[in-house]
């Protein structure tokens, strides 16, 4: 653990003393076909992108003080009409109280609806879990546990995604958790951030960005998609299925995302058309509705496949993708493919101060494709241990992007992600997938559950960002 956080200055000391055991220098099969390796690391001349602007309801920040919630109103607010609270943790209805309140105040705080200002309106309370029937017809329905990695806790989870397509909050309170710690403080950043989560299940956007100094919200050019896919995989020796996980970006802003999950044969990495129609059918719809428009543009953002994939993705995944348009009867947008890796081994540090470099930092060369296009992005900022960047490879790019301009969209978006007002190191729509992927195998570990053979979650939930 203490080699996996290793500040940058020591992680630059350990590389530089592995490459010096290795004798380049002296190695006689190196010598033998003529290869010389310099053991210094290679010198990059970076790009630091500009910061973004956030945008709140009527105000705009820069990102260092838009982290801070305090006084901030989300731009695009929802409020809930009618919520459920079960109380499974066992504790007095005294705290149930305490924390509801805490709840409802802060939401309160940051969510500002015109016509009143009861946000969350009729609560029913539980202690102990009710008949699921009494659950099917609320916004939203708030889980107060002792416990999260629990089968109770999954089985809650699969029968609100998945049988009563019902948004669902957990808080857990065992006496030395965040909620016992704040519930008797009122303005803790612990209840703002949980309103992030609220809002965003209900509908609604906390903060969308824009190009630095733009006073309106940043809205993408023109009808334009955004799509994360991500498979995985269950553990070896088991036989479940391995299961895709699609986000897709709702909005003019590419901020709000819908999701859906389904599984994709044994093992197998790359998305046919059969699961990409049933993944990609109903949002797309449901967008065309939304926007009164076809979307012109699609960046189709794809995690964990390697560069010999690279052109499996393009001729099944991406055709698969055109093949829903066509059977839709809508004409095909340009598609942008980027995939987006994490686990390499490449690591770059400031010099001569041997630090993490700052988010925003744009690697373009030396440690890049001589031909292709691909670059290395620090989005955010490591709060502990060296960054490891992004790489971003676009293998297709249908929509003309600028080199120039690419980087900034994805770097801008970094920081609409949902659950926390500061920049991610990942793409937001990688991100959810990775979210979705997480609750489908939620949802399959459990005995007994039968294979997915349809996309799930059914309903409206599928166009809610109930992942998060």
């Amino acid at each position: 653990m203490d080699h996996a956080v290793a500040e940058p200055d020591d992680r630059k000391l350990a590389v530089d003393g592995a490459v010096g055991t290795l004798n380049w220098r002296v190695d006689p099969n190196l010598a033998a076909f003529g290869i010389v390796i310099n053991e210094k690391m290679m010198r990059s001349t970076p790009r630091r992108l500009e910061f973004p602007t956030i945008h709140y309801a009527g105000r705009t920040f820069a990102p260092d003080k838009a982290r801070n919630l305090v006084q901030k109103i989300f731009i695009f607010p929802k409020a809930s009409t009618n919520a459920a609270f079960v109380n499974l943790s066992g504790c007095s209805d005294e705290d149930v109280g305490l924390i509801w309140n805490s709840i409802k105040r802060a939401y309160n705080n940051h969510v500002v609806i015109q016509r009143n200002n009861n946000t969350i309106g009729l609560v029913t309370f539980y202690t102990g879990l009710p008949d699921l029937n009494a659950l099917r017809n609320v916004n939203i329905v708030f889980f107060l546990i002792k416990e999260k990695n629990t089968v109770e806790y999954q089985r809650y989870k699969k029968a609100l995604d998945c049988r009563l397509q019902v948004p669902s909050q957990f808080i857990t309170y065992h006496g030395k958790g965040k909620a016992q710690k704040c519930m008797r403080t009122n303005a803790s950043p612990y209840w703002s951030n949980l309103s992030l989560k609220i809002n965003a299940k209900l509908g609604g956007t906390a903060f969308v960005s824009s190009p630095t100094n733009q006073l309106r919200g940043g809205e993408l050019n023109g009808p334009t998609m955004m799509i994360g896919l991500d498979v995985s995989h269950a553990a070896p020796g088991s036989d479940l299925p391995s299961l895709a996980a699609m986000s897709v970006s709702l909005d003019k802003h590419g901020a709000y995302y819908g999701g859906m999950y389904h599984a994709n044969g044994q093992r197998e990495e790359i998305v046919g058309f059969s699961v990409m129609e049933a993944l990609l059918q109903d949002l797309l719809k449901h967008w065309v509705v939304m926007h009164k428009a076809v979307p012109a543009q699609l960046y189709f953002f794809r995690d964990g496949v390697s560069e010999g994939q690279f052109q499996h993705v393009l001729e099944t995944e991406v055709k698969a993708i055109e093949a829903v348009f066509k059977n839709c009867g809508y004409k095909k947008p340009k598609i942008t493919v980027i995939v987006a890796t994490k686990r390499h081994h490449v690591r770059a540090f400031m010099h001569p101060e041997m630090m993490n470099p700052e988010r925003g930092t744009l690697v373009e060369d030396v440690a890049t494709h001589p031909q292709q296009w691909d670059f290395y992005l620090f989005s955010h900022v490591a709060l502990k241990g060296t960054a490891r960047p992004v790489h971003y490879h676009v293998i297709q790019d249908e929509i003309g992007c600028s080199r120039q301009e690419l980087p900034k969209l994805i770097y801008r978006q970094c920081y609409q992600y949902c659950r926390c007002p500061t920049p991610v190191s990942l793409h937001p729509a990688i991100y959810y997938a990775h979210l979705i992927s997480k609750r489908a195998h939620l949802a399959d570990n459990l005995e007994g559950d039968e294979q997915m053979l349809r996309a799930l979650p059914i309903g409206n939930l599928k166009k809610q960002m109930w992942f998060v």
